[in-house]
């Protein structure tokens, strides 16, 4: 379960990637709950609409597990009401009598842990659920630290389908995500102007792909009016399927994220697989994927003049993207290839499946799957 299509962002790739992958769908049956409110959400806000989709995501969850052995919750779960929303699920899952999987894909856990209020409600959680799932070595430490039991699971991208094409001239710089503020497009922004004044005879195009509906409505508009005093080349091309991104990222010499926070990015692992040079914010697990800066260029967050001068130093240094590019491409196919992700999964729902007593790939007792 978990926001899918056409959402974008890492949460719709990775369960979108999962529930069509041919090996897991031979050894379990995998359906997907896409849980893309069809009407308009205000995240984090206790309104009307929100309880609404979250009684019907609930709903959902419960009938959903009465036929299925586990049910595998996909969320951020950051900062409160989202988590209440997750225990929510979570009560729905055990109502139903699976196994119950939660899976958080932020890097936020560790800052929200230190707020009393969310700490309380956390630990909560953690008896609501069968396995709890994070995606970076900081919430594995915070989680753990509150005596909780939780499995850290890098992200992973099906490597060998993403081409590592001719790069575009003049070179394209691309950023894939949520597009708001928190992921750095301000700061974006602010950069790369900075770029084109002290390097105005360097040409350079820049590509904004996804949407920002899960930041609620006028996030969007705002990040294209900000881009209105742009002295360069730039295009917002909203939400596109994964093929499209694929095409996208093999034409790029660069891919920048300099996002606030993250956890374990997999738009990151695209670029990567594509073989675009990164330059990407020094946050979460980002370095470790980045092999400590050796694939790919680190820069703090918020600074908008580190990220000018990464990506000035790779416009000028053609050499030095197309090595980076091979690093990063080289990287994931050795540490980051979806099998890994997946084989990994399906342990986990064998494991929660024999616990209760029965067979991920046939029927239990009760006869669901």
């Amino acid at each position: 379960m978990g926001q899918g299509p056409p959402t974008t962002g890492g949460i719709p790739t990775f369960v979108t990637l999962l529930s069509q992958d041919a090996w897991l769908i031979e050894r379990a049956e995998v359906r997907l709950l896409n849980t893309t409110p069809r009407g308009t959400k205000l995240p984090g806000s206790l309104s009307l609409s929100n309880l609404w989709f979250a009684a019907s995501d609930a709903t959902r969850v419960f009938f959903f597990g009465r036929q299925h052995d586990v049910v595998h919750l996909n969320l951020a779960a950051t900062p409160m009401l989202p988590l209440v929303r997750a225990m929510l699920l979570c009560l729905s899952g055990r109502a139903a009598g699976c196994a119950v999987v939660l899976h958080l894909h932020t890097g936020e856990i560790p800052a929200c842990l230190e707020r009393r209020r969310y700490r309380r409600l956390f630990r909560l959680v953690m008896r609501l659920v069968d396995v709890m799932i994070v995606v970076s070595r900081d919430a594995e430490k915070a989680v753990k630290a509150l005596g909780g039991e939780v499995v850290r699971m890098e992200n992973g991208v099906p490597v060998a389908s993403y081409e590592v094409g001719p790069k575009e001239e003049p070179p394209l710089i691309t950023f894939v995500g949520t597009v708001c503020e928190r992921k750095g497009v301000v700061e974006l922004h602010d950069a790369l102007l900075e770029v084109r004044h002290e390097l105005p005879q360097l040409p350079f195009r820049l590509l904004i792909v996804g949407d920002s509906k899960q930041e609620g409505p006028g996030v969007f508009q705002r990040m294209l009016r900000l881009y209105d005093d742009a002295d360069f080349d730039v295009e917002f091309t909203g939400s596109v399927d994964p093929v499209m991104v694929r095409d996208i990222l093999s034409r790029s010499s660069m891919f920048c994220l300099p996002s606030y926070s993250e956890g374990f990015p997999i738009a990151l692992l695209e670029a990567m697989a594509a073989g675009a040079a990164i330059v990407a914010s020094d946050v979460g697990d980002v370095a470790s994927m980045l092999d400590g800066g050796t694939a790919g260029v680190l820069v703090p967050p918020r600074v908008t003049g580190a990220l000018a001068d990464a990506v000035s130093n790779l416009l000028l240094h053609p050499d030095q993207r197309e090595s980076l590019g091979q690093r990063a491409r080289a990287r994931a196919e050795d540490q980051y290839d979806l099998r890994k992700a997946v084989s990994r999964v399906h342990e986990l729902y064998r494991t929660c499946v024999t616990m209760s007593d029965g067979v991920v790939a046939g029927r239990n007792r009760s006869g669901r799957r």
